[in-house]
């Protein structure tokens, strides 16, 4: 990592936006900025004036007031703190802690600090703190800005990076970077954030809970909306299918409805599936949410399950066999799963099942299943068991190719941590080759730890 204390323009209006906007400059705006001759703390005047420092930063209509002024004395103070928080998170990846929050509250209390230049103050006072966890980390997430736009650039993005949900993309895409955060690392979590910019316009993002459904049950339609405007919108939908489910399929009869968003700009659609087995089993629909203010965006196909076969998987699943004879009639009383390369994974089923020598176990995430045909980016490798569940390596494809990753995932298959991608040289080092009893940098040889 390079250590350059505050000093080239690019870097400035890179810090800036980091602090102000919590995301990186766009493009154009890089160019702009940089060609217009201001100094940072006019930069930082004309970002105070847009919508997005006072809706993301600021957060003044959260306390229902229009400027800093108008805050009430008796929660001045507790705004003023999460101020702080907030440029601390964006430039040291972390919250002040309580002396700190005292010493700005005390600078800006007595004038020495105008609290529209706080961000620029505590960039300065970390990057002028020269090998420091302050400055590692700040010149860290600089570099990273610079490559996402960069990237941005580069892949003819830029264009797409310009709405409020493209603004919330950039600040997630901040939010994991730290004074650890490698290229490779980096370039896979741009790689997962371009993913998200939506079309120009689009403002909304939706998704379903599960790609499946059956008869007589509901699945849930996660929709969110990004920027001022999304807080108690209301959204039509429209329910859609490529086959031939109808409005009979649907327990209120109706392909269509609206939504209304709470004031996180959130909402949930159920859609409950009729119970009186008209459905054909293996019909599929998909949710199309619209909105005046931000566009249009599918839901994934989801498919409708027949509630006797679905009955008869569920059966099977909870070990009845035994008990009620060949359940699914394939000829064979209990379980046949098997995992015949020892890789930890049940063999020959569409999703990633984790083999435990009894029921198959599903690997979710807020109960989405993954497969290798969940993205070109990984697959998930070998699965071990461990005293609390089990740990699941995924080797990078595509644009991870070389780096590698592992689930913890809980005895019930639920995935409850990351470990971040590493280069293979840093799982060896951190034992992951004794780990999964696999040669992941392929020397011929797996590296024991002493």
């Amino acid at each position: 990592m390079t250590n350059r204390p505050y000093t080239t323009t690019r870097d400035q209006i890179q810090t800036l936006y980091l602090a102000y906007c919590g995301r990186p400059c766009d493009p154009e705006g890089l160019d702009g900025w940089q060609n217009s001759y201001l100094s940072a703390s006019s930069i930082v005047e004309e970002l105070m004036l847009t919508e997005e420092y006072r809706f993301n930063t600021l957060k003044l209509d959260i306390q229902g007031v229009d400027n800093i002024n108008e805050i009430p004395v008796d929660n001045y103070s507790e705004w003023l703190a999460g101020l702080i928080n907030t440029f601390y998170n964006r430039l040291f990846a972390r919250n002040a802690e309580p002396e700190e929050i005292e010493v700005w509250s005390q600078c800006v209390t007595d004038g020495t600090v105008y609290p529209g230049y706080l961000g620029i103050t505590i960039a300065n006072a970390g990057l002028n703190l020269i090998g420091s966890d302050f400055a590692n980390t700040l010149n860290t997430r600089i570099e990273a800005a610079n490559s996402f736009s960069d990237a941005l650039q580069t892949q003819s993005l830029a264009e797409r990076y310009s709405s409020w949900l493209a603004v919330d993309v950039g600040m997630d895409f901040m939010s994991n970077i730290n004074e650890y955060t490698t290229e490779p690392q980096a370039a896979a979590l741009r790689a997962a954030a371009f993913a998200r910019l939506p079309e120009a316009g689009v403002l909304i993002e939706v998704s379903e809970s599960s790609s499946s459904v059956a008869e007589g049950s509901s699945v849930a339609i996660a929709v969110a909306g990004f920027g001022p405007e999304a807080a108690g919108a209301v959204l039509d939908y429209r329910i859609f299918s490529p086959d031939s489910f109808s409005a009979s399929d649907l327990a209120d009869g109706s392909l269509t409805g609206q939504i209304t968003l709470d004031a996180n700009g959130n909402g949930v659609i159920q859609v409950a599936i009729s119970e009186d087995r008209i459905v054909d089993d293996g019909e599929s629909f998909a949710v199309r949410v619209s909105s005046s203010f931000g566009g249009t965006d599918d839901s994934g196909i989801i498919t409708v399950a027949d509630v006797d076969n679905w009955r008869k998987a569920q059966a099977f699943e909870l070990g009845w066999e035994s008990t009620l004879g060949d359940i699914n009639s394939d000829e064979i009383i209990g379980s046949s799963i098997a995992d015949a390369n020892s890789d930890g994974f049940v063999d020959g089923v569409s999703n990633y099942q984790l083999f435990n020598s009894g029921p198959a176990i599903d690997i979710t995430w807020h109960g989405r299943t993954y497969s290798d045909a969940t993205t070109v980016d990984w697959d998930a490798v070998k699965a071990v068991s461990t005293e609390s569940g089990y740990k699941v390596l995924l080797e990078g494809t595509a644009t991870l190719k070389g780096l590698f990753y592992f689930w913890d995932v809980n005895s019930t298959g639920a995935i409850t941590a990351g470990s971040g991608w590493k280069t293979d040289d840093q799982a060896v080092a951190n034992g992951w080759e004794e780990l999964f009893g696999t040669d992941i940098n392929i020397n011929g040889s797996i590296n024991l730890l002493a």
